[in-house]
Formats: structure tokens, sequence, C-alpha cells
């Protein structure tokens, strides 16, 4: 049996690796089904599977975010996108195959300011998937 924290996280954008990010949201598998009632009863007609948004967020570094974030920002709605889920075994070894969503950067959020405020800011990227492999 696995824990979430037995589970790497890393994200490529534009081709280049970003690094890990601490939690990974959504990429769940849908399917458009169609359901008619008919003389013989209810039929169900087959879907095509759909893979929802992918939300990665971790924890904001100054020396390692401030031009990245800035880079992603101009890049939403275009850079090519994918996250990778590797399982690790009680060690925290890589164990099995990965998981892999591709697709496009959608939107990135930069996480909260507040001058009152100690708690850590995180921020997030939101990837629109276009498989899962």
């Amino acid at each position: 049996m696995a824990s979430k924290n037995q589970f790497r996280t890393t994200v490529v954008v534009d081709g280049k690796s970003i690094g890990a990010f601490n939690d990974r949201t959504g990429g769940d598998t849908d399917s458009d089904l169609n359901k008619r009632i008919t003389v013989d009863g209810v039929r169900i007609y087959n879907g095509r599977p759909t893979v929802n948004d992918v939300t990665v967020t971790r924890d904001y570094d100054r020396e390692r975010d401030v031009e990245l974030l800035r880079t992603l920002e101009q890049r939403a709605g275009k850079a090519p996108m994918s996250v990778t889920e590797q399982p690790l075994d009680d060690d925290g070894n890589p164990w099995g195959k990965p998981k892999v969503w591709t697709g496009k950067l959608k939107s990135v959020n930069t996480g909260e300011a507040n001058a009152a405020g100690a708690d850590p800011r995180d921020y997030t990227l939101v990837m629109m998937c276009d498989a899962v492999h």
C-alpha cells in the first residue's frame, strides 16, 4: 500500500525540466457517454475519453522562481508541458513505470502576498491535458 508521499512529481515546460513539485491534483480520466431511451430499453453509446486539467503546486523560492515565473506567464496558452508522476518504494527509490500527462500550460498563479502574513508562499501551474500515458 502506498501513501501520498510515495510519488515524485516533476514538470517539463517548453522541453526544459523545471524540477519537482510538492502536489499534483487533477488529471483524472473521464468520458462523454451518451444514454438514449429506446423502445427496447436504455442504450449507452461509447464516448471519447477525456483527461481533466492537471494542477501542480510547489513552494515559492526567490532564487529559483522569480525569472522562471515571468517566463512561464508569457508562455501560458502556448507552451507544451508534461507532468510525470513516478511511484516510489518504501525507501524513496523509483518503482514501476511513471504516469505522464501531456498538454499545454494553461495558467500560472504566482501565489498571494500579505504584509502581515508569515505563511510560506506557494505557486501553481495548470496544464490542459491532451493525453495520459
